[in-house]
Parts: structure tokens; sequence; C-alpha cells
């Protein structure tokens, strides 16, 4: 009985629309084309709202925490130095209220000191064409031609490869890129972090200063011409040829100690460009070059890179050993006098000493 009823009111409804004008109809459809709309409003509303408030949560009200820290930041880079990077990346000076700078667990407090700290260190070394170089440029600061293949070391700021226009420097403040013919194979980032917060932060043993990676990536589609380069090059990977690279800028700032992202903190893995990339296993990779784990997801070790005892490696391999460890050792030389001619103010030593780490206070 329920259905037939509901079928005769089916019947009735449309029986009655059917007589209704096309002036009637008309103005019914508008109705229903209004209350959709007006719902649409609504709802795009209260995203806006929500959107606001997480903003204010996460940004603002972290701002006004840090106010005065803030303000030293903004003292720091207002140099000319710093110029053109604050004209081709003005975000920069609020980036460490993004709670995604370095590492997943790292807090907006210690952002804010590492932030400050990098760019310090940077103002006392680096050439007045420095980031204008770095952001136009990539120039290269190492390279090597075996057979006809062409590789080199680049020094950039972080950004997209797939979208070179977008800047992403949340996982480190330098990019080094290794290249074979002028593609990309490898990249990694990094940032030069005070010691303090190094042992803070990350449980690393530093007593000065050290030099955070927060990214090692390779480019998929490039597994052969890895393969070839890897083997050209007395058997050194392209992330180890970029760890040279660190090495050579943990020299040159005096940084004692590296510390290395674990799988657990790293930030790309929950990105979607991520997906264009090699999976990297972080934690492996920093074991086999003798890094050291923390309790607190990460990994440090010596900025001097120190090797085994070649009494320790079998007989048969020991020449093979020694030529890499040459090899290595060259590169590192090799990068630390072009960074210091090409792109530092003279290669004047850098300070021994911490650049001081501003006081947290609130406004």
């Amino acid at each position: 009985m329920k259905c037939r009823a509901g079928y005769n009111q089916i019947q009735s409804d449309s029986e009655c629309y059917k007589k209704m004008t096309p002036a009637l109809r008309m103005h019914k459809r508008e109705n229903k084309m209004v209350t959709v709309q007006n719902i649409s409003a609504v709802r795009s509303t209260v995203n806006l709202m929500q959107r606001a408030k997480l903003l204010v949560l996460q940004r603002a009200l972290p701002l006004a925490l840090h106010f005065r820290s803030h303000r030293k930041l903004l003292a720091a880079l207002n140099t000319e130095r710093f110029a053109s990077l604050i004209q081709k990346h003005p975000k920069i000076k609020y980036k460490y209220l993004r709670g995604n700078y370095l590492s997943q667990s790292l807090k907006v407090k210690d952002a804010l000191e590492i932030l400050q700290y990098h760019y310090i260190c940077l103002e006392r070394k680096i050439s007045d064409n420095f980031f204008t170089r770095l952001f136009d440029e990539f120039p290269v600061i190492w390279e090597s031609v075996v057979g006809e293949q062409h590789y080199r070391i680049r020094m950039a700021f972080p950004r997209n490869l797939h979208r070179p226009y977008r800047v992403v420097d949340h996982e480190g403040d330098l990019l080094l890129l290794f290249e074979a013919d002028d593609q990309t194979l490898y990249v990694m980032c990094a940032t030069i972090v005070p010691g303090e917060l190094a042992r803070n932060c990350w449980n690393a043993s530093s007593s000065d200063r050290a030099i955070f990676v927060g990214k090692i990536q390779g480019m998929k589609g490039t597994h052969e011409t890895m393969r070839a380069a890897t083997k050209a090059l007395h058997d050194v990977a392209p992330p180890r040829m970029l760890l040279c690279a660190i090495e050579a800028l943990a020299r040159i700032f005096h940084a004692d100690t590296i510390v290395g992202v674990s799988n657990k903190e790293q930030l790309s893995k929950n990105n979607a460009d991520y997906e264009s990339s090699i999976y990297f296993d972080y934690d492996t990779f920093w074991t086999s070059i003798g890094a050291h784990e923390t309790d607190k997801n990460a990994f440090y070790l010596d900025s001097s890179l120190p090797e085994k005892s070649i009494e320790l490696v079998q007989q048969k391999h020991r020449s093979r050993t020694l030529a890499k460890r040459r090899f290595r050792k060259g590169i590192v030389d090799a990068i630390e006098e072009n960074l210091n001619r090409d792109l530092l103010n003279g290669g004047a030593a850098a300070p021994q000493t911490e650049a001081p780490i501003p006081a947290e206070t609130t406004a």
C-alpha cells in the first residue's frame, strides 16, 4: 500500500508540473539554482573561515610569540648581499612559520634560530653576487671529463627541478646538483646550523657548528646513467660525490659535524613531488658511511668523513680503496678552492666561534 501511495504521489506531482505554465517552470528551476548557489557560497565561506583559523594558529600566533626574534632575522637579512635573495624570494622571511623546515619534528622556535644563523654565517663569507649567481646561473663548483662524458657538481638556490621557477627551500637552504652531460642525476640540500641546536634538536655531537643535510634525491629514469657515472668516477656514486661538496662547505665554514635526516624525519616523503623522484633510503646511506644514529631520528658523523683503517680492508682491495680515497679528497680540495675563488669573498677565513644565537623572548 505504501508503494502504491508513493507511486500515486509521483504521478500527481508530474501532472501538476505538466500543468504549469512555462513561466512557472522557469521560476521553479531558477529557485533551485539559487538554492544550490547559496549552499555552495556557504560552503566556500566555511572553508575560507577554516583556512583563516588554521593560518592564525600556524603562522600568526607563532609570529606574535617570536616577534622580537623575527625582527632580528629581518635585520640579519637586511644587507646588500641579501638584496637579490629577498627580491627573488621575499617569503623567505616567514618560511620558518610553515612548520616543515628541515625535519618533521623541528619546532618553530628552533627553525627561526637556525634560519637566522645560516644566513649570518653566509653573510660573513659570500661575494656580493652570490645569490644572483645561485638563482640565475647554477654555477659549476667541480667538473671532470671522462671519455666523452662531462660530469659536474653545481650549486644553486633550492627549487623544484621540474618547475624551476618554483622555490622549494624547506629541506635546506643550499642546493647541490650532480650532472652528467647537463642531465641532473642527484641533488642534495644543506643548511648551516649552530652546534647547540644540533645537539638539542637531533642529539648530534657538535662542539661548534654543523651542516644539516635534509635531502638526498635521485631523478627517475637516470638509473643507467648513474651506473655509468659511478663506474667512470672510481666507483664513487653520485650521492657520495655530493657529500664531497658538503665536506668542502664544512671546511669553509668550520663545521665539525654533518647531521643527516632520517627516513622518519625527512619531509619530501609526504610531498606529491616525491613521486617524480627515486626512493632514497636515508638510514641505509648514513649507516653505510659510518654515521651514528641518534635517539632523535637523525644521524651524525665527523665532517672530515673519517675512513676506517686500511688494515681492515682486504689485501686485494686496498689499492682500489686508496685510489677512491685519493679521488674523493681531490674532489673536496677542488670544490673548496673553486668556492673560495668564485663565490666567496676572497677566501677570507670564517670565524672559529659560532655566530650568536638570539635569546628567545616573547612579544
